[in-house]
């Protein structure tokens, strides 16, 4: 029960992170983002062992993954298949059923990613959550649920008869069944099909995969399709707690904030310096520290062009050419195998 857990576990959003295998070598940054964010609480099951400082408000539960796959088990009475940690990402919608033991106080719980750096939740969330939606966003890397019995559950209810969720949890292959964008058969088609509110808004900065600049993806709903925006020579920063980027529009700069940044399959270096420091940029493979500071030091809220300018905002990196190298070996071997 949570009461026996020995931390607050009272919240706006309890997220909900089961990982297996080594935590990426930025997640005691992921983790900093979240400590800016005290009325929110998260909890991380996993198997590394490594020593860490965790935030007041981030609960680290030891966990193996087989106990995790026999905890899964336990709530469902067909057999389940979960060969891999990344099957996990199919689960997501049931883990407010699976892990309702930890959700006692809380009244929404979520998942998010932690391939991400965190921004001001009360900015973009607090108002939403007071509107009662049953489910906020449309995409894996944070959905956040009503904690009810029965909203919990709607993961479970029949579509023509069909059960998607049994379809998918007995199925070796990843579904895709905890986003929109891939098919129908997921859980934001089952919230509508049952006239749930859903909030389908995408405020994440999504980075694209492929380039090797960050260019924005944003998923919307009305035609189930993405928006890829034209590159920007943007300047990425977290900075005590907020997360924004800033970018020229004729003689102003422009500031735009983000609920979180998503750097999926990129590979990042933690500069020296950064873990500690309130504030630091983000580029395309690396965190680092900001030149001349103290022009940030009122949460950018005003910035001129030339000091703009004067900020690195870029750095060189290989990883296009890497990835289409990678893409090709590994379409070389899957003819070789066929």
């Amino acid at each position: 029960r949570s009461s026996d857990l020995g931390v607050d576990m009272r919240s706006k959003v309890t997220f909900l992170i089961p990982y297996f295998g080594k935590l990426p070598n930025y997640f005691d940054l992921f983790l900093k983002s979240c400590e800016f964010n005290r009325n929110y609480l998260w909890i991380i099951f996993t198997d590394d062992t490594t020593e860490r400082r965790w935030p007041s408000n981030v609960l680290h539960v030891a966990m193996s993954f087989d106990e995790l796959k026999k905890k899964i088990q336990s709530k469902f009475d067909f057999e389940i298949k979960i060969t891999d940690p990344h099957k996990l990402c199919d689960y997501k919608p049931a883990y407010g059923y699976i892990f309702e033991e930890y959700l006692e106080e809380s009244d929404y719980w979520g998942h998010c990613d932690i391939d991400t750096i965190l921004g001001n939740f009360g900015s973009f969330l607090d108002e939403l959550l007071s509107k009662k939606f049953d489910k906020l966003f449309c995409l894996g890397h944070m959905e956040i649920y009503k904690n009810t019995y029965d909203n919990n559950r709607v993961f479970m209810l029949p579509v023509n008869g069909k059960y998607w969720y049994k379809e998918s949890f007995s199925s070796e292959r990843t579904t895709v069944f905890d986003e929109s964008g891939n098919g129908v058969e997921n859980i934001n088609t089952i919230y509508k099909i049952y006239n749930k509110r859903i909030f389908t808004e995408d405020f994440s900065m999504n980075c694209s995969i492929v380039p090797t600049r960050f260019v924005k993806v944003t998923y919307c709903d009305n035609t189930d399709s993405f928006i890829t925006e034209k590159t920007k020579d943007a300047l990425y920063i977290f900075n005590n707690g907020d997360l924004y980027r800033l970018y020229r529009r004729g003689r102003e700069i422009v500031r735009e904030d983000f609920l979180y940044i998503h750097l999926q399959l990129r590979k990042m270096k933690v500069k020296d310096g950064v873990l500690k420091a309130s504030r630091f940029k983000i580029l395309e493979n690396q965190f680092a520290l900001i030149e001349n500071e103290n022009i940030f030091r009122n949460h950018g809220k005003s910035i001129s062009v030339s000091e703009f300018k004067s900020i690195k905002r870029h750095t060189f990196s290989l990883r296009f050419f890497k990835l289409q190298l990678k893409w090709k070996i590994n379409k070389i071997k899957k003819i070789l195998g066929d």
